[in-house]
């Protein structure tokens, strides 16, 4: 493989993640004066075919729009002007629209890793790109704010801490 880079494509994710793996990203395709691909998949999974899931099908494909945008916005702000972006939307399974993106030699694909922990049914992503990408394949690791648990039970430990310095600083 080669190892100038000329494209990084990146698989875009809402997720704490999905939001380190856009700015490792844009590192990487600034390091390199590459282009940066961000992709954003979704798959329709439905066992009947009719005329009613067009309707459907667009929204979901507005809304993986908005997720995009969105997680470019969250991350940085909004896309970078000082480098050459494409952003796709793309119905399929995420991890083959991404290899079938990433099908240069040349290519970077960056992806995120599972947030919590390498089950089987978390990886299919991370195994089926690193089986199948025909490029480098950098796997972004969760930073440590999603490392240590969900959005609820930080919420409520959160909580408890702040009640327990409430309560504290009343009796003094």
């Amino acid at each position: 493989m080669s190892t100038k880079t000329t494209r990084v494509v990146v698989g875009v994710s809402p997720t704490l993640t999905g939001l380190a793996a856009i700015r490792v990203a844009v590192d990487e395709a600034r390091l390199h004066g590459a282009e940066l691909i961000a992709v954003r998949a979704w798959a329709f999974k439905s066992g009947w075919r009719d005329g009613a899931t067009r309707v459907w099908r667009q929204e979901i494909a507005r809304q993986a729009e908005h997720t995009l945008t969105a997680a470019f916005s969250a991350a940085m702000g909004g896309p970078p002007d000082d480098l050459p972006v494409q952003m796709i939307v793309c119905e399929g399974l995420p991890e083959k629209v991404l290899v079938a993106q990433a099908d240069r030699a040349d290519d970077l694909l960056v992806i995120g890793a599972p947030e919590s922990g390498w089950h089987l049914n978390r990886t299919v992503v991370v195994r089926y790109c690193a089986r199948r990408a025909r490029c480098r394949l950098l796997v972004v690791p969760p930073p440590e704010l999603a490392r240590v648990g969900r959005t609820g039970s930080l919420a409520r430990s959160l909580r408890r801490e702040a009640d327990g310095f409430a309560r504290a600083n009343v009796h003094r």
